[in-house]
Formats: C-alpha cells, structure tokens, sequence
C-alpha cells in the first residue's frame, strides 16, 4: 500500500473502535470518552508507523492492526496503560531473555486474557521478536517499541465517581458469582462441612451482631486514592 491507501484503509479501522470505553471499571463520562477516542485513533495510525519500520507486508499489517484494535475494544483502559506501562519496564530493565517469557511476566502481573495481551502488543511484536533473538537490532528497535507503548503515558483522565465505580464493581461480582457452581459431593467440600460443624455447632446465629469494620486491612490503613487505583 502507498501512504495514501494506508492512511485512508487506517481512516477506516479506526471506525470499528467503540464509541464507549470503560476506564477504570465504568463507562467513561464524557470528557474521559472524547480524550480517549481521539488517543485511541491516533494510536492506531502509530501502530501502522511502527509496523512499517517492521517491514511487515500488507496482509500481515491489516492483520495485526486489526488485532490491535479488537484488543482495545476488549480491555479496560486502565488495564491497557498499565500493560503498556509494565512491558516498557520490561525492557529497559532488561529482565527477560525471550519473547514468550515476556509476556507470560505481563500476564503474570495482569491476569487479562493471554490472547488480549498478544493482539495489544500485535504492532510491536515482530520488533520485539527481532530485539530477543539478536539483542544487537536493540539500539534501533527498542525506541519505537517504547514510543507505542507509551504513547498514552500522560493521559489525564477525569476523576472516576467512587459510587459508580463500586456499583460497577458490585454489579460485575453479582454476575460471577451466578455461574459459580459447588458440588456438595466434592469430598473437599464435604471435609469442611464437616469441620465447620464441629467448630460452630455451639453458635447461635441470633447472638451475632452484624457491624461495620474500621476499613483497614492487613497491610494498614488504605487511603481513599490509592484503593482505587490499585
């Protein structure tokens, strides 16, 4: 494809982003909705300027485009940045020696779908493989590759309501637990029932009086901020 096919198919696939995107657990409002549409587009066609310094062909960089873009359709933003954020990491520390022990350190530290992780990191992949198998192309490579991952670093979104967000969240467990299913024959199942009627068979659950906690936990005290964020 010449620049002008590229920049009109790239114009094009930019229009199967969502309109809608859940940043941090919630619906973007939107402020948050519009900032994250016009970053969204503008990495796309960063992804294409990347994948062209790859020497991808034509079917192989639709292709991974695509994949890049269903990729960001499926995450949460936040989950997003913070991959991005932590492969950066990755590589300028320097801490791992293969393409596959790469990514299973970004699963490890985000339990998103492995297959999401491959299409995110779809653009920048063939790099990648290129920077672990001859660590020689580093000083070339590794600069687009931490260009495009972060690309979205200064991001500023506007504040998350603590409402929404713990109704979402609310909302999110209700429907996981629905298709938990245990099996009273697991025999694991069984032996703790077993012992917790021997430890509570002196318990009268009308003596229990229900209250709220201080809202701290192991670890100490946590502020407002950073339970949110983490």
């Amino acid at each position: 494809m010449d620049k002008q096919e590229l920049r009109s198919y790239l114009t094009h696939a930019s229009q199967g982003l969502r309109i809608q995107h859940h940043v941090g657990g919630s619906l973007a409002g939107t402020a948050n909705s519009e900032m994250v549409s016009q970053f969204l587009t503008a990495w796309v066609f960063l992804a294409a300027d990347v994948l062209s310094q790859s020497e991808v062909n034509d079917t192989s960089m639709i292709g991974r485009i695509q994949n890049f873009i269903d990729a960001l359709n499926e995450l949460d933003i936040i989950n997003i940045l913070g991959i991005c954020q932590d492969a950066a990491d990755l590589l300028i520390k320097d801490s791992v020696s293969t393409y596959s022990s790469f990514k299973g350190c970004i699963y490890e530290m985000h339990p998103v779908p492995m297959e999401s992780v491959g299409r995110l990191l779809a653009p920048v992949s063939p790099l990648l493989v290129s920077v672990f198998l001859c660590p020689d192309v580093k000083a070339v490579s590794l600069q687009p590759i931490l260009n495009f991952l972060r690309f979205g670093k200064k991001l500023n979104f506007d504040a998350i309501g603590l409402e929404e967000k713990a109704l979402t969240a609310y909302l999110d467990t209700e429907n996981r637990l629905l298709s938990v299913f245990i099996d009273p024959k697991d025999p694991l199942i069984s032996g703790l029932n077993q012992i917790m009627r021997c430890w509570l068979r002196d318990i009268d659950l009308r003596d229990l009086v229900p209250t709220h906690g201080n809202g701290s936990v192991a670890e100490g005290r946590l502020t407002c901020t950073k339970s949110i964020r983490d």
